[in-house]
């Protein structure tokens, strides 16, 4: 298992945030944060932040919060110059969606609309605020007009005609509208298309799904539909498929495995190439519904892989290890990014509710093969029911920063994963340990990474040479072999050293062939010289003809012991 650190400092504060409250019915309510988005908001290339907001259950509306960024980390509250000083408000959007449905270049925004999460659940108009030359402009006249219990939503292209078109999911439906399709006409107005709506869902008092995900998992370029199951239906997770122009009601329902926890819930969805096969596998963020006094208590995520025919096997207790999913919280948001730059998506989620047990939010880092095991060493300083966890590319270097966010303000949990070296054809890298004051040698890029992120006592240099190539010349094996006395390493491409090492010496263990080594000189080939630290008793080899006589002139210790073999330089 690759075990790369994340170190992640929880006390630097990003954002000139404040306690945010408002008197209803003469009680003060603090808000809570629903949900954060990145985008340009204001086109000056500089990540910023778009946050909805709930207070009191939705009972009052809550205004929205532009903070624009500087590039360096830090946040100021810009609603009012995005938004010309026509504030929008929102009761209740669980999630924002940004896109550029406008076609203008610029993000635009989506906001679903709960309305008061309290009964008689009067429902919520939707929301929609677009980019203009001036700023952003509430333009949700545009969307139907309706109130609905709108729980979530998903966004892409459906009908293939280059615009981004919307699908909203909507609980207890009285009218059959618990699915909506809304079709984008270029510029960002919007007409419900009920005729592509799965016919299932077009029948009085369907029950609905809680949450969507547009997302093309038979390859075939256009996004298919996944719907989340809902306790108040017995209708489980399902797939429909794209015919290419958006009708999915020409698709019958392929159900999805189901989680096995009680009355179940799904309260997000998203996409992942869990086995490297190129088909999206999902993972699903599922709780527990029924009771009203001990609903949404479990924290559970689901792993389904794809069968690459609208099928998926349910993979969780192979890739994740779960042992309580009756936490006393839920998983409120799943996010998939690469954390640590090794080339494998990894799994951050944002812990609500919680009564007499706090609700946590985590890291899961992927090891290489799409198992996942939690960061321990994350602080993330939460245990408040309002936290929403995101990552977000802050200083626009690669790495992922997270965003926290919380009832009196915002923090950046900052990354300092180390950076990883750009990867070279063929390449063997070399660290110098600090602690033996030896060199080490490797031509895996798996384990370049997995030292760079673990081992601190090994300093990453450089790419010091190329492993031959069985095209340009003879080659052959070079053998690396562990010192258990010393802690370092031997290279021999020599086949009788290697097996008198074997029989002589048992404190070297033969670890296999490492790469390979020219077994003459070609064309464009160095000599890999090699030298023998009497001091030490270890070993160090170079392919730099001047470093290989600074160590002649400089240090007597080391014994030159000429070419070991033949290899590529890295320039040239």
């Amino acid at each position: 298992m690759i075990n790369i650190k994340i170190n992640f400092e929880n006390d630097i504060t990003a954002f000139e945030g404040t306690q945010r409250s408002l008197t209803v019915d003469g009680e003060t309510f603090f808000s809570s944060i629903q949900s954060v988005i990145k985008g340009d908001f204001n086109d000056d290339s500089k990540v910023d932040l778009f946050i909805s907001q709930i207070i009191a259950n939705g009972r009052q509306n809550s205004p929205v919060i532009v903070l624009l960024g500087d590039g360096n980390g830090r946040f100021a509250d810009g609603t009012s110059s995005v938004f010309a000083n026509d504030i929008p408000q929102l009761a209740f959007a669980p999630r924002l969606f940004s896109a550029d449905f406008n076609n203008d270049g610029t993000p635009d925004i989506f906001a679903p609309d709960f309305g008061k999460d309290e009964s008689p659940f009067p429902g919520g108009q939707n929301r929609l605020f677009l980019s203009s030359p001036t700023g952003m402009i509430d333009s949700s006249s545009l969307l139907p007009q309706r109130l609905d219990l709108s729980h979530g939503a998903s966004v892409g292209d459906i009908d293939s005609d280059g615009d981004i078109d919307i699908v909203v999911n909507n609980l207890n439906s009285q009218d059959g509208r618990a699915l909506q399709i809304l079709q984008n006409n270029g510029v960002g107005h919007f007409t419900e298309e009920q005729e592509l709506v799965p016919s299932p869902f077009s029948i009085q008092f369907s029950g609905g799904h809680t949450w969507s995900l547009l997302h093309d998992i038979n390859l075939d370029n256009s996004p298919d539909l996944i719907l989340g199951t809902w306790d108040n239906t017995a209708r489980p997770s399902e797939v429909y498929l794209n015919n290419g122009k958006g009708n999915f009601a020409l698709s019958n329902g392929i159900a999805l495995p189901g989680s096995g926890i009680p009355i179940e819930v799904v309260v997000d969805i998203d996409s992942i190439d869990l086995n490297s096969d190129t088909l999206p596998d999902l993972i699903l963020s599922i709780t527990n519904g029924g009771d009203p006094s001990n609903f949404y208590t479990h924290s559970y995520l689901q792993f389904l892989v794809n069968q690459g025919d609208g099928q998926f096997r349910d993979e969780t207790n192979e890739r994740l290890r779960q042992e309580n999913p009756e936490s006393g919280y839920w998983y409120k948001f799943v996010d998939v990014t690469d954390l640590n730059n090794d080339g494998f998506l990894d799994l951050v989620v944002s812990g609500a509710g919680g009564g007499s047990q706090a609700a946590e939010d985590k890291v899961f880092q992927n090891d290489g093969s799409g198992v996942f095991f939690e960061i321990n060493s994350v602080s993330l300083g939460g245990g408040i029911s309002s936290d929403v966890f995101t990552p977000i590319d802050i200083f626009s270097d690669g790495k992922e920063e997270i965003i926290f966010s919380y009832f009196n303000g915002f923090k950046l949990i900052s990354n300092e994963t180390p950076a990883i070296p750009e990867t070279v054809e063929n390449g063997v890298y070399r660290f110098f340990n600090t602690q033996t004051g030896t060199h080490f040698y490797s031509a895996s890029e798996i384990e370049r990474d997995s030292i760079i992120n673990n081992l601190d006592n090994f300093n990453f240099e450089s790419a010091a040479f190329k492993a031959a190539t069985e095209a340009n010349g003879p080659t052959a094996s070079v053998f690396r072999f562990f010192n258990t006395e010393t802690g370092t390493h031997f290279f021999t491409q020599s086949t009788v050293e290697r097996d008198s090492i074997i029989e002589n010496l048992p404190s070297f263990n033969l670890e296999g062939e490492a790469y390979l080594g020219y077994t003459e000189q070609v064309a464009g080939s160095t000599p890999l010289y090699r030298f023998f630290n009497t001091q030490t008793g270890t070993h160090f080899y170079t392919a730099a003809e001047a470093e290989k006589d600074s160590i002649i002139e400089n240090l007597p210790t080391f014994n030159f012991e000429g070419t070991a073999y033949w290899v590529d330089p890295v320039m040239g």
